[in-house]
């Protein structure tokens, strides 16, 4: 066992283990130095990290089209090149009677009122979306693409025009006719 000198006084003693206290202060401040500048490090990295993936991120919902990208091309139309007019529309686009079978409210993004029970709407053939029959009639005068997700409206000749009748909503954006 070993033992400690023995002090000739008091102050001696309270030297003693101040310098003692102080070394040991000395030491863990040390250790407490290199372990906050560890953690210091590891919070920059982690920061230009998140910056990295924000960045990312961002560009690509640029990139991608935006939110309302939904894995269709997207394609810029030049909307005086490719608008049809009122008599294509009336003649090959289906004017359905809008009646919602559930709880769901279905809204014309043209002029953002809801469909109601009985009001002539129609489908668009390419992505299924459902408008107000006027309001979609005077969109596609002016554009060949949907509203909602630009997608290009092709009327065919070849769809028959005596298919008015009754669209029920199975679900947003479903139809029968």
């Amino acid at each position: 066992m070993s033992s400690l000198p023995v002090p000739a006084s008091i102050s001696t003693l309270v030297h003693h283990i101040s310098i003692t206290v102080i070394n040991r202060i000395r030491k863990f401040m040390s250790l407490m130095h290199k372990s906050i500048t560890i953690i210091m490090v590891f919070l920059i990295v982690l920061l230009f990290l998140f910056i990295g993936i924000g960045a990312v991120a961002i560009f690509h919902h640029f990139d991608a089209g935006g939110a309302s990208h939904s894995g269709r091309p997207l394609l810029l139309v030049d909307s005086t090149e490719s608008a049809y007019s009122m008599e294509e529309i009336q003649r090959f686009l289906p004017r359905l009677k809008y009646a919602n079978g559930g709880s769901l409210k279905n809204e014309c993004a043209v002029c953002l009122d809801c469909l109601a029970d009985g009001e002539y709407c129609r489908s668009l053939p390419a992505c299924g979306h459902v408008f107000h029959a006027s309001c979609v009639d005077k969109w596609l005068t002016e554009a060949a693409s949907c509203p909602i997700c630009r997608t290009r409206i092709r009327l065919d000749s070849g769809a028959n025009s005596s298919k008015m009748g009754e669209c029920k909503i199975l679900s947003v954006g479903h139809f029968q006719l």
